[in-house]
């Protein structure tokens, strides 16, 4: 799973020139260290990859017809290989989600601790996602995306039995292009970063609560007061 994710936008030339973007609004992307669902982040699409989308966290599935309708946060990549409905989705809607980190709950007998997850040589990196075009029935259209998760890697194991798909950077573009259309060779990405390439360690549990959104939320501590 993936419920929290951090972007860091404090040297925008560092992530235009990461991710090859041209004619960017810096006024529409801003640095976040507590994302949580339902909030607005950049996304790079098959359409425009050298410029980002603002989408919302939590895709909106074309069935639905609820006026207020709840978003998936995640998909899982079996849901992707097995379900039918997941077809129009991994084979023309695909999308990167540049992040900076993510933060997991290992669950102990003290209660749940959070960690800090990032790349160790990387400032980002993008999780595999998803996206959706959905119009309510008043014909308002929301543009929103999904991170996928997978099984997780050795170091993964230890905190929590999913994490999100990270994508090697040689592979962001095949993830994005759009003439890959065969199910099992876009599936095929959907697998665990090497841990060898992966930090993580111990943050205080001022993240739990949305409302904290500063550097000092990715900072290691011992002991959590």
């Amino acid at each position: 799973m993936c419920g929290r994710y951090q972007f860091d936008f404090r040297k925008p030339d560092h992530f235009y020139k990461r991710f090859d973007i041209i004619g960017a609004d810096p006024k529409e992307i801003k640095t976040n260290f507590n994302i949580a669902p339902g909030q607005k982040l950049p996304v790079i699409t098959p359409k425009n990859q050298h410029q980002v989308s603002i989408m919302t966290w939590g895709l909106i599935p074309f069935w639905e017809k609820s006026d207020r309708p709840a978003g998936l946060i995640n998909v899982r990549d079996d849901t992707i290989r097995d379900k039918h409905w997941a077809d129009q989705y991994i084979k023309s809607q695909r999308c990167l989600v540049p992040a900076s980190g993510f933060y997991e709950w290992k669950k102990t007998e003290e209660g749940k601790i959070p960690y800090y997850i990032h790349l160790k040589n990387e400032e980002y990196f993008s999780f595999a996602g998803i996206y959706s075009l959905w119009k309510s029935a008043k014909g308002d259209e929301v543009k929103s995306y999904a991170i996928i998760t997978t099984g997780p890697n050795e170091l993964m194991q230890s905190i929590h039995h999913r994490m999100p798909v990270i994508l090697k950077q040689e592979d962001e573009r095949r993830w994005l292009d759009i003439e890959l259309t065969q199910k099992h060779e876009i599936t095929s990405l959907l697998k665990p970063l090497d841990s060898a390439k992966m930090s993580a360690y111990r943050i205080s549990t001022r993240i739990n609560k949305p409302l904290f959104n500063d550097p000092d939320l990715i900072k290691p501590v011992e002991d959590d007061n």
